[in-house]
């Protein structure tokens, strides 16, 4: 029973990576220009969905054109899995990958995901070097990619849908094309000064729209139940501890159970003395 109530209250993070270290898992790189929706679907079975970005901001590109190892499919796991300590991970959202995580049966915000470039203008361009690397792209044990979605668009609960079980990483921005467009430039200038680590964005207040500020709350109140249940996972295992002892007690004896006592240990007979009369 109290293996039961273990596996069920296993966190997250911890499920993410007892999926990540299997050989048959398969990471897809979900890499583009993304546009909040304000849907909010459920994480299909066999499933984990991680988010780089912050809710309702803009990643920059040149956060994965900088970092081509991300391609590597050990890379992914060691970065997942902890092998590879936090502080070495690059880019720096993959290495805070726990914060933006979702398991099956969770609700997540969905996204309208475009996997080409614009130009300055705002049209449609080929050749840059964000259209290298825009696309899903599935890397399995061998680094081989099987890269889809190229040049098309399509909603993030589709190419769940479409991909099937596995660990997604979506590398592109979460936010709204008003606030979008205001946020470009400073995440731009957020890359230069942390690497990505959008630890320099300001946050989002009631005058920012609906859809980037329920993405945020919704994100919320994941930490929150993810928080309650790493509680209560530690609070079996400390009392799982307290009541456990061992099965079999060995008493440590003076002797060997027969054989015979040594005479060193056996007890000397006091003579008898005759009493004076």
């Amino acid at each position: 029973m109290t293996f039961f109530l273990i596996h069920r209250m296993q966190t997250i993070i911890n499920r993410t990576k007892a999926l990540a270290v299997q050989p048959t898992t398969k990471f897809k790189l979900v890499i583009g220009h993304g546009t909040l929706i304000q849907r909010y679907p459920r994480v299909p079975e066999d499933t984990y969905v991680i988010f780089l970005s912050k809710p309702g901001h803009i990643l920059s590109s040149s956060s994965i054109l900088s970092n081509p190892q991300v391609f590597r499919y050990s890379y992914i796991r060691n970065a997942i899995t902890g092998a590879t300590p936090k502080w070495n991970v690059r880019p720096v959202r993959l290495g805070m990958w726990k914060e933006h995580v979702y398991a099956p049966g969770n609700v997540y915000p969905d996204m309208n995901i475009e996997f080409f470039d614009y130009n300055p203008a705002g049209f449609r361009t080929t050749g840059t070097p964000s259209n290298a690397v825009f696309g899903v792209h599935t890397i399995n044990t061998t680094n081989r990619r099987n890269t889809r979605f190229k040049g098309s668009s399509s909603n993030l609960s589709n190419i769940i849908r479409f991909g099937g079980k596995g660990i997604y990483i979506v590398a592109s921005c979460r936010t709204s094309p008003r606030r979008g467009n205001n946020a470009r430039v400073s995440a731009v200038r957020n890359f230069e000064l942390t690497g990505g680590a959008q630890t320099t964005v300001r946050r989002m207040g009631r005058n920012d729209p609906n859809v980037n500020r329920g993405a945020q709350a919704l994100e919320n109140m994941q930490a929150r139940m993810a928080a309650r249940k790493r509680t209560a996972a530690n609070s079996v295992n400390k009392a799982t501890a307290k009541r456990k002892k061992p099965l079999f007690y060995f008493p440590v004896l003076p002797f060997a159970p027969g054989r015979p006592t040594p005479a060193s240990t056996k007890r000397r007979r006091r003579p008898k003395t005759l009493r004076r009369t």
